[in-house]
């Protein structure tokens, strides 16, 4: 009994400090998003704002064009989540409940990719672009002389 209550202390303990290093960084950049430009100048970065300046966000949604881009990261998503339930539903319900000649096949190849993280394979996915960036002459890639690492994603 007591050996059950230690291991429960020391897993609660352990996600705990999992969860403050994980959401620190989360809740430190969205209060920093509220400080003027002179806090951010005058006082250290790991100050928490004086005042909250919701100026920041309306500067950003104006002049940084932020509307257009939630539009499109929403038709993305949206048009993704459309796909990957139409192809997901009828694999895994053949791979769960029907009997067929090559279902241990298609399992033995579609398991080990619900396993790959999503980052795993957005590295690659940079890995590959910044090889053909470099490939470039300077000026080639977007009409300007900069890495966008994430752009073929």
């Amino acid at each position: 009994m007591k050996k059950n209550k230690t291991v429960k202390v020391v897993s609660l303990l352990v996600i705990g400090i999992a969860l403050i290093i994980s959401l620190y960084p989360v809740v430190w950049l969205v209060l920093s998003s509220f400080k003027s430009t002179q806090e951010f100048s005058l006082y250290p970065t790991y100050s928490l704002p004086k005042s909250f300046h919701i100026e920041n966000y309306i500067e950003a949604w104006t002049s940084g064009n932020m509307g257009v881009y939630f539009r499109n990261s929403i038709l993305c998503t949206l048009g993704s989540l459309i796909l990957i339930i139409l192809i997901a539903l009828p694999v895994s319900f053949a791979l769960t409940k029907m009997v067929w000649k090559g279902k241990k096949f298609f399992n033995r190849i579609f398991c080990p990719y619900f396993s790959i993280s999503v980052y795993c394979l957005t590295y690659f996915k940079y890995c590959i672009h910044a090889r053909h960036m470099y490939a470039l002459p300077h000026g080639c890639a977007h009409g300007e002389n900069t890495l966008h690492p994430l752009s073929a994603t």
